[in-house]
């Protein structure tokens, strides 16, 4: 299949460089990039896509997202804890759970997502009904130790379902087997400041402490943490996704220290966590973390291609995943946004990045290519 005449490319290479109106040829038994060029090699039988409408960008992933959450925007919700409280209850409603996985899946679908982390409640019989063409690279949500680590990343609800000395153990075991372990931590003021007064330390400064920060932890959230928990992540190799929704709709106070993150150059991703506060469209998400950190710092140190780099560079690192950009002879996973739409002008290579931050919608996403398979999803 050939890609024929992007309007761009967004290589999200080491150059940063965006291609225009150029050919990209996907070799779909091997599913990886063939070449891209002003006029690439065609053979006979050959599909051929007019792609002069389209901005192509490397597949969209989302690291954290929780489907089950849709079941809940019905219910009445006042808080971030009760959020979770409610959550653990859905363990005795697997028909519930069941009914939202189809539903989340279905909105997912349609967002040009390629692929997520899903972690859920009751994984392993969520892995058995999964019905999706986009990739899952999820595990299971505890809110106890768990029996056994499975999947790619094992969720843990917060510290206080689980305690400090239990979550290194998870991390130990899932560490044996190069699994992630993901944690709410550091959320609200109440949280850190009870867990203050019961283990003399912050949240994350105590699992410091006791030799739980690795590099396969991903801590979530960290909208209250200190300038020294800060520089014990950065030490230990840990991840960080942020979820800015949320932050935002469940009133968690505080800020994630983005731009410090960035100075000691912490690895951060961005995730839609609770489907209660959003629609899982990350494109969506990186214009709200701008807004955020902007609104927060009174600074424009961080940019439109910061938090596109977040969603892009940084989301395939939360999930180690290398040469996640797009460039030949490597593995095929495409978003293609069609920027025909007056509110993408005036376009240009200098400005595209920006106008699709800031302007693009769900429905403006029309294909998605995962492993060299087309599926046009609007």
């Amino acid at each position: 299949m050939i890609l024929k005449k992007c309007r761009f490319i967004i290589t999200q290479d080491e150059e940063k460089r965006i291609l225009e109106n150029v050919d990209l040829k996907i070799n779909e038994e091997k599913h990886i990039i063939e070449e891209i060029g002003a006029e690439v090699t065609r053979e006979t039988s050959e599909e051929i896509m007019d792609c002069s409408k389209y901005a192509v960008i490397p597949g969209i992933i989302n690291p954290h997202i929780h489907l089950f959450t849709v079941s809940m925007r019905g219910m009445d919700v006042t808080s971030w804890e009760d959020l979770w409280y409610k959550a653990h209850n859905l363990v005795e409603y697997p028909s519930i759970l069941k009914e939202s996985w189809r539903k989340s899946l279905n909105i997912i679908s349609s967002t040009g997502t390629t692929l997520i982390a899903p972690t859920e409640i009751s994984y392993e019989e969520f892995i058995k009904q999964a019905n999706t063409f986009v990739d899952i690279a999820g595990g299971p949500f505890v809110f106890s130790m768990p029996v056994k680590v499975s999947g790619k990343t094992i969720h843990v609800s917060s510290l206080s379902n689980v305690k400090p000395e239990i979550f290194k153990e998870v991390v130990d075991e899932a560490y044996k087997e190069n699994i992630n372990v993901s944690i709410h931590v550091s959320n609200t003021r109440d949280e850190v400041f009870e867990f203050k007064k019961v283990y003399g330390k912050f949240p994350v400064e105590y699992l410091d402490h006791i030799g739980a920060l690795r590099e396969n932890v991903i801590l979530v959230g960290l909208e209250w943490i200190t300038n020294w928990e800060l520089k014990a992540i950065s030490n230990a190799g840990c991840k960080v996704v942020l979820i800015p929704s949320c932050s935002m709709y469940y009133a968690l106070g505080g800020l994630p220290p983005i731009i410090e993150f960035m100075k000691e150059n912490t690895t951060l991703g961005i995730g839609s966590c609770s489907l209660t506060c959003n629609n899982g469209f990350l494109i969506q998400e990186a214009k709200t973390l701008l807004y955020y950190v902007r609104s927060s710092y009174w600074s424009f140190k961080v940019t439109v291609q910061h938090v596109f780099d977040i969603m892009t560079l940084g989301n395939a690192a939360i999930l180690n995943i290398k040469n996640w950009k797009i460039a030949e002879g490597l593995k095929v996973n495409l978003t293609l946004i069609n920027i025909e739409n007056t509110k993408f002008t005036p376009l240009s290579k200098k400005n595209i990045v920006q106008n699709i931050v800031m302007y693009s919608e769900p429905y403006d996403v029309k294909h998605i290519i995962i492993k060299g398979k087309k599926y046009t999803i609007h």
